[in-house]
């Protein structure tokens, strides 16, 4: 769907030019030279791996943080106007040119722009970049008192103090790597931008048309008035403070819609002034989002209206792809989100303890139907209030919400995580070593105000009609009560004594957080040991365990659920089963509690290295057993179980079906036998409840088309895998497009059947699922090299009922 806009400017002052653009590669001690990247990456880089754990490598990076750091480059001017330019810089530079101070930095989430003219000689230039470590800024000496930043591991916690990913200074699922250097690209052009933000809001929705206004900003001095013309209209405007804003009615829009292929509006905006043309394509969609928090009879609901329609959220909290951002290509981006929208996901959640995400990522929300829930970057900690800190803050929130306001997929903007829920509950003001004072408390509250209430809340709703709160959660897991107010963070089982299924039972009106850790791949693994066996007792995988709960939890509900492990690669398995069961389970329970829960983000989709964490994709793309199970629950047609009431099962979809359809129900024995079938009517109706014959088989498969529903309705204690179960027949793979598929025979029934490999990284497009005896064929995909595979690379374990 393309319009042509073309739009004739006036504009004589605003003559255009060829645009000339120069990227400066930087010299630093004996690294290779580079354009851009951490100094940590070009020492990966250079010595070939990635152990920032083991001694001599933590050490190496260590250095790098805390040491200060010169870049030097030449630049060869031939005269005219240069402009210098990094849209990310991490994070302390002061930038010379000639020997001249031009430019500090303070803000690694915000481009940085000067004029380099005056500063210019014909000819050779001396430009240095002095990177100035963030421990070596004594920021804190400017405060009577520390603000508190639990996740940093550093001697003194200054990471709020600095406005770079906070994740980088220390997380409980990522390593310390506070990365210093230019993390994009820094330029010299003859000119900057002629005109930039362009912005589609939608105004209003009705049956058969949508108000929208298009803006864009003009990079003049000066109000100017402008022709521009749609198709065969002509019209005559005036920028207001160089803005040009004009509205339109389109007729029977395509409205955009969360879990569907979107077809994007895309229009093509030309300019010309003094004979000179400038274009840009801009895309966009139409919709209206509302956040919904009007008291109930229940408390205080939390959920989304998309063009003024209720939808349940569904989806996970998206965590940094890698720790280096510089390794995250856009084929790595590309698999995260079509991993999620092939797992049924309509939200996801860039969390406020990493960065945003590049603009790519976006984009395949936008055509995917994935909402976005937006977190500015501030995460776990208390923030400070100075003027020269809020300035930063408020550049970066206003260049953040113009660069993502364009986008229909983002929904949501929420202020911090748990920055006010750790204020009211981690217990920092009785904590000596911070010297919080009654003063110093209440000059962090008046911070919080000002910042999550005041500039950040200001900026979302000056500069664009998508909602807003300054925190989440919004209620705190330690009452009962809260979970009938707002967003939560569910953590009792993890970091609380709770049992698994009280994931089931604490349901909250918005659950943007819940989560249980288990084991990545034993490939993945395999990448970080390959000296000594793999074992809990690995020195080198302890280092891999951040959370202080350590892995003792997981053996644990591994012993209570499933009796124990037999060796660490059926440890991984089972992590892996006991994560899925109480996160499963809990996206079961709250999509069940729809619509007075209004959505379910589990924590945490993917991973930024090779460690236990919380989440559903590894490092290298494998998938875990809970992306499967998600999948399921989270499809636009599913039957699920009520985990809390084995015996109650339910049919669930997000839209009713104007024709009814019919379910098929059958029962067999574990050896295969089918012992009875029945057709069950479904009714037009978002939820309904399938009464499933107790007493009758082992095992009842329930199909809806094409789609089958397994359950165990039997009984009986799991046994440990007898391989004599199962045989691998063939396995066949191209490694031109990197598919493949397996065909395998079951003997006797499995539970759970997981295959994988100990050499390459396999994703199934179905795995950890139960079978009867018979044989089948499952497809996969590798998403690296690939020397020799057959199918004595194969492994794979079950339980048997």
């Amino acid at each position: 769907m393309v319009r042509n806009i073309l739009l004739l400017l006036c504009l004589l002052p605003l003559c255009l030019k060829a645009q000339k653009v120069d990227t400066l590669v930087w010299n630093y001690q004996n690294l290779e030279p580079f354009s851009q990247g951490s100094l940590q990456y070009q020492v990966l880089k250079k010595f070939n791996k990635f152990l920032p754990y083991h001694l001599d490598q933590s050490l190496r990076y260590t250095s790098i943080e805390n040491e200060l750091a010169v870049l030097e480059t030449t630049y060869n001017h031939t005269g005219g106007k240069a402009f210098l330019s990094c849209a990310k810089i991490a994070t302390f530079c002061e930038l010379k040119v000639n020997g001249k101070t031009v430019l500090h930095t303070n803000n690694y989430f915000h481009p940085w722009e000067i004029e380099l003219t005056d500063y210019l000689k014909q000819g050779e230039n001396q430009i240095e970049a002095h990177f100035i470590p963030a421990a070596k800024m004594e920021l804190e000496e400017k405060y009577d008192y520390l603000h508190p930043a639990p996740n940093d591991e550093g001697e003194i916690e200054i990471a709020s103090l600095v406005r770079k990913p906070q994740h980088m200074f220390g997380w409980d699922f990522a390593p310390r790597m506070n990365l210093i250097g230019f993390m994009a690209p820094v330029v010299i052009s003859t000119q900057t931008e002629l005109f930039k933000n362009p912005y589609v809001k939608t105004l209003s929705i009705t049956a058969n048309s949508a108000i929208i206004e298009r803006s864009i900003e003009l990079m003049a001095s000066n109000d100017t008035e402008i022709v521009w013309r749609i198709e065969d209209e002509v019209r005559s405007l005036k920028s207001e403070n160089g803005v040009l804003k004009w509205k339109d009615t389109l007729f029977n829009p395509v409205l955009w819609q969360a879990g569907e292929i979107n077809e994007l509006y895309e229009e093509q905006w030309s300019f010309t002034a003094d004979s000179v043309r400038s274009t840009k394509k801009v895309r966009y969609g139409v919709r209206k989002v509302a956040l919904i928090q009007t008291p109930d009879s229940l408390g205080t609901p939390f959920y989304f209206k998309l063009n003024n329609e209720f939808v349940f959220c569904k989806g996970s909290n998206v965590v940094p792809l890698d720790v280096f951002p510089e390794k995250v290509t856009p084929e790595k981006i590309r698999n995260l989100v079509l991993d999620a929208k092939e797992a049924n996901m309509n939200m996801l959640r860039v969390w406020g303890g990493g960065d945003y995400l590049p603009e790519y990522f976006y984009t395949l929300c936008d055509s995917l139907g994935i909402m976005v829930w937006q977190d500015f970057m501030f995460a776990c900690a208390m923030y400070p209030s100075d003027s020269s800190f809020l300035k930063s803050v408020q550049d970066e929130a206003v260049y953040q919400v113009k660069r993502l306001r364009q986008h229909p997929s983002v929904v949501y903007f929420n202020g911090n995580n748990e920055v006010d829920v750790a204020w009211k509950n981690w217990g920092f003001q009785g904590l000596e070593k911070y010297n919080l004072t009654a003063s110093a408390q209440r000059e962090i509250e008046a911070g919080y105000t000002k910042i999550f209430k005041g500039i950040l809340k200001d900026v979302v709703h000056q500069h664009s009609n998508i909602p807003y709160e300054h925190t989440s959660p919004l209620s705190n897991w330690g009452s009962p009560e809260n979970f009938n107010h707002g967003s939560m963070h569910y953590w009792g089982v993890w970091h609380g004594n709770d049992s698994l299924q009280e994931f089931w039972k604490q349901i909250g009106r918005f659950n943007a957080e819940f989560g249980f850790q288990s084991f990545p791949s034993v490939y993945a693994l395999n990448q970080i040991e390959s000296n000594s066996p793999l074992s809990l007792d690995n020195p080198n995988l302890q280092k891999r365990q951040k959370s202080y709960i350590g892995s003792a939890k997981i053996e644990d509900f591994i012993q209570r659920e499933y009796g124990g492990f037999t060796d660490f690669s059926d440890f991984v398995y089972k992590s892996q089963l006991v994560q899925t069961k109480g996160v499963g389970g809990a996206l079961i329970a709250h999509r069940l509690a729809s619509p007075a829960c209004g959505g379910s983000l589990f924590w945490q989709l993917n991973d930024c290295w090779e460690a236990p964490t919380w989440s559903a994709i590894d490092y290298y793309g494998e998938r875990k057993a809970l992306y499967y199970k998600a999948k399921v629950v989270f499809a636009p047609q599913t039957i699920v179980r009520d985990p809390s009431h084995p015996s109650d099962f339910y049919f669930l979809q997000d839209d009713i079906p104007p024709v009814n359809q019919v379910l098929e129900l059958n029962y067999y024995s574990f050896d295969g036998k089918l012992l009875h079938r029945k057709d069950y009517p479904l009714l037009s109706s978002r939820k309904q409840e399938i009464l499933v014959e107790e007493g009758v088989g082992d095992f009842l498969v329930i199909s809806l088309g094409e789609k089958n529903f397994e359950f165990i309705v039997r009984d009986k204690e799991p046994n440990e895998s007898d391989n004599a179960s199962l045989e691998i027949i063939s396995l066949n793979f191209d490694d031109e497009i990197g598919t493949g598929k397996l065909t395998f025979k079951v003997k006797s029934f499995v539970a759970h059947l997981q295959f994988y490999s100990e050499k390459y990284p396999l994703i199934f497009a179905e795995n950890f699922k139960h079978f009867l005896p018979g044989e089948y064929t499952l497809s996969f995909e590798i998403r690296t090299a690939v020397d020799a595979l057959d199918k004595e690379t194969i492994k794979f374990h079950y339980i048997q009922p």
